[in-house]
């Protein structure tokens, strides 16, 4: 791991054993940078700042992951028996404004182009098992949600809403 790194750290297919796990250990300062990602399209392996695909019996501990495209860390590929902990988790996603009626809904967070963002997430676990996140600060991504309920008189940022399911990011996303 290299410090102040720039880019996607990838780690694929790393398999420990149940007695002996693949340990990667941070120092609570390193950062791993997904950068900002603005208006550009990326693969799917470059959309998020760690990716973690078909890895088994792994620990990650104590790094900082900023940035992302869509996502700070993604575990899938049928990975099992990864441990993320202590993590500070910031910056992913795409930056987003509130649009009116998208995709039916009254009110919900779009992307530059105006499509709707939802779920992008600070760590996003999809096709996996056996998976640990603890003492994870998953906080500030570069997207918006909507509120359940739009305000009681007037406007919020020149909507009005009834009421709208909320749609942004998201700390943990599994699926």
């Amino acid at each position: 791991i290299v410090k102040n790194q720039k880019g996607t750290l990838v780690l694929e297919h790393l398999s420990g054993t149940p007695e002996g796990y693949i340990k990667i250990i941070g120092d609570g300062q390193t950062v791993i940078s997904g950068g900002e990602r603005k208006g550009v399209t990326f693969s799917k392996s470059s959309n998020e700042a760690v990716l973690i695909s078909n890895c088994h019996y792994l620990v990650l501990e104590g790094f900082n992951v900023t940035g992302g495209g869509t996502h700070g860390i993604y575990v899938g590929n049928h990975s099992t028996e990864v441990h993320i902990i202590n993590f500070d988790i910031s910056g992913w996603g795409r930056e987003t404004t509130l649009a009116a009626n998208v995709d039916n809904f009254e009110i919900a967070p779009v992307d530059e182009k105006g499509n709707r963002v939802n779920n992008e997430a600070g760590i996003t676990l999809m096709d996996v098992n056996d998976i640990l996140v603890d003492r994870c600060f998953i906080h500030d991504p570069r997207n918006k949600a909507n509120a359940w309920k739009g305000p009681k008189n007037g406007t919020e940022n020149g909507f009005t809403w009834e009421w709208a399911h909320p749609a942004g990011p998201t700390g943990i996303f599994v699926r």
